[in-house]
């Protein structure tokens, strides 16, 4: 589930006009990683360790984290309104 609403995500936003290369790969390797823990859904817990674990740097860490927060309040503003 969690790596078919990251599918959707990044089909909507480059039909929107975004590129997003490196942010598809990232969100897609989470959704990987948090489907490995057995997370149905995005876990804090899982976002942290999951950026410490492949991020060489706090600002590589960071931009992951950013990328993860918009992932899921797209989904979170989508799923309240329907």
């Amino acid at each position: 589930m969690l790596i078919d609403d990251v599918n959707r995500y990044i089909t909507l936003r480059r039909s929107q006009g975004f590129k997003l290369e490196k942010t598809a790969r990232h969100l897609e390797a989470f959704a990987r990683y948090a489907v490995e823990r057995a997370d149905t859904h995005i876990r804090i817990e899982s976002a942290l360790d999951w950026s410490a674990s492949t991020a060489s740097t706090q600002r590589a860490r960071y931009r992951k984290l950013q990328e993860l927060a918009h992932f899921a309040r797209f989904f979170a503003r989508g799923r309240s309104s329907s």
